[in-house]
Parts: C-alpha cells; sequence; structure tokens
C-alpha cells in the first residue's frame, strides 16, 4: 500500500491502492482503514475493472471510496460488493458497481446498515432474489449525480428503503438517473419501493418495470416525501392484471408533495397510467404535467385518496 499522506495515530488514514489486477490489495486497504479510524481510499493503477472473489470487508468507520472515474468494482455475478455496519459511514465517488449478487440476503451489491451516500457513482447489473437489486438500505442514504441501471430484484429493483422502529431513515436523492431497472412482476417499485419519506429533486426514471409501482412505490411512508423537477418516461406497472397500479408512481398510504414533474408514456394495467393514489393517501399535485399515459382506469392519475 502506498500512503497518500501520512497514517496519524489515533486518526483517519488515507491510502492508495496501486495493484488493481485482483482484489487483494484493496481489501488488505479497507481492513487496514475498518481497524483503525476510517479515512479515505483511492486508486492510481489506471482504468481497471476489479472482481471480487467475496464481499469486501464490513464498513465499520467512515470511509471514502474514489474511484476517480477509473475503477469498476464487479461481483461476477457471484458476490455482494458492499455492507455497512449500522455504525459505519460509507461515501461511494466516481466509481462503477456492476454484477453485485445476493443469493439469500437484500442488497445485490450493498447492505446498508448505517449511512450511505452516493456521489457520481453507477451501479448496474445487479440482482437478488429478494429485496433492493442494487441497494438494500435500513439506513439514511444519499444519492447525488449517479445512475442505477438494469438492476433486478424482489422489492424494489435498483433500491429498498426501510424505515426503523425510531423512523430515522429517509432517502435524499438529486440528478440521479434510474433506468431498466425492474422488481419482480407480482410485486412493487421497479426502481424504487420505499417505507421511508424521499426526498426527489430533479432526477429521471425511464423504462423501469414491476407489477406495482413502474418506478417509484411508497408504501406506508406517513412522513411527508417531496418529489420535485423529476421526469418519469416509459415506465410499467404490468403482471397482476387489475391491481397493477401506477405505471410510474403509486402512493399507497402515504403523504407525498410533488411539483414540476413530467408523467410521459407511462403505462398500468391497472388504474393509473402516471400516478396512483390510494385510499388514506395524501397527494399535493403542483406545475405538473401528464401526457400520453395509458391505463384501464385512469391515463395520467388514479386517485382514491386526497389530492391537493
Amino acid at each position: 500500500l502506498a500512503f497518500s499522506t501520512p497514517a496519524r495515530a489515533g486518526g483517519p488514514i488515507h491510502l492508495t491502492v496501486t495493484q488493481c489486477a485482483n482484489d487483494s490489495e484493496l481489501r488488505v486497504a479497507l481492513e487496514e482503514l475498518q481497524n483503525g479510524e476510517g479515512g479515505t481510499l483511492d486508486f492510481n493503477c489506471g482504468t481497471k475493472t476489479i472482481t471480487l472473489a467475496s464481499q469486501l470487508p464490513e464498513i465499520t468507520h467512515d470511509t471514502l471510496i474514489d474511484g476517480g472515474n477509473k475503477i469498476t468494482l464487479s461481483g461476477n455475478n457471484a458476490v455482494r460488493l458492499l455492507r455497512v455496519a449500522a455504525n459505519g459511514k460509507l461515501r461511494l465517488k466516481n466509481i462503477v458497481l456492476e454484477k453485485g449478487y445476493a443469493q439469500s440476503d437484500n442488497g445485490g451489491a450493498i447492505l446498508n446498515n448505517g449511512l450511505l451516500i452516493l456521489e457520481h457513482t453507477t451501479i448496474q447489473d445487479s440482482y437478488t432474489p429478494y429485496d433492493g437489486g442494487a441497494i438494500a438500505s435500513f439506513g439514511p442514504l444519499e444519492i447525488y449525480d449517479s445512475t442505477l441501471q438494469r438492476n433486478i430484484a424482489g422489492f424494489g429493483g435498483a433500491l429498498l428503503v426501510m424505515n426503523n422502529v425510531a423512523n430515522t431513515v429517509s432517502a435524499k436523492i438529486q440528478q440521479s438517473t434510474f433506468s431498466k431497472n425492474s422488481a419482480r412482476a407480482t410485486l412493487s417499485g421497479g426502481a424504487i419501493y420505499s417505507s421511508a419519506p424521499l426526498n426527489l429533486d430533479g432526477s429521471a426514471f425511464v423504462e423501469n418495470s414491476a407489477g406495482r409501482g413502474g418506478a417509484v412505490y411508497l408504501n406506508n411512508a406517513t412522513q411527508l416525501s417531496y418529489v420535485t423537477a423529476t421526469r418519469f418516461d416509459k415506465n410499467r406497472a404490468s403482471g397482476v392484471g387489475q391491481n397493477s397500479n401506477g405505471g410510474a408512481f403509486a402512493a399507497d398510504v402515504a403523504r407525498v408533495q410533488m411539483d414540476a414533474l413530467r408523467f410521459t408514456e407511462n403505462r398500468a394495467d391497472g388504474g393509473g397510467g402516471g400516478l396512483y393514489i390510494s385510499p388514506h393517501s395524501q397527494v399535493e399535485i403542483y406545475h405538473s404535467t401528464f401526457e400520453f399515459n395509458l391505463a384501464t382506469k385512469g391515463g395520467g392519475l388514479y386517485n382514491k385518496g386526497e389530492v391537493v
């Protein structure tokens, strides 16, 4: 390992991985950070894909992994890549994660129980037969300027966000793209399934699919969610007939404030080609456009709750 800055006793350190032919040096570096007080990990080995033999060491401290827009970490369709402990904080920056696989658990690429932050990160082609094809998050989550694409799961094709007893979990997503993710045809949330409040801004959901909530399924999220300046294009809810509600977005016992949204060419086999609002849900809609959406009931919007 090459130290980019001197290690400081009792504090975070900065390590640089220089050998990327396999995951050995990366694994040792992450262990070094977790055995201490965390720090920063970057790479100096050119443009490389590092294939993981097994899941990397669990993140238990404040850790930044910066790929410098040159590094891809691959699970080779065999292993999950990362796990964040309840007391851990992981920030991923300028990196691609792909082909994660969790055979018997949630979170195909990442399982987060602590705090997870993505910045200019792509997670793609990851899978679990359980929930959260790219990420399953049971702790706070922040996503900025990132892409989640072609991930597959039961609930939450790309992302599962589950609240805890203390109601402290939330997801903040800005300037990000979710495309071609899918949940199982009998389940919900092609891109996102969340029981925690969402703060979505300036993002795009394109060609995601599920049984309900082709792009987003917000379920039992009674704390107010905000969705602003976001577009939903060509998402679909199908596979469970008349219960395939919300081609793009389904609010199911949820509170949401929506502003400056565009729903275009979304489709539901049930109700609400663009947006479905269930009984006991409250949705405020401002300055938004619904066009060319298709459903059995309510091409643009199907409301069984309360709309302002």
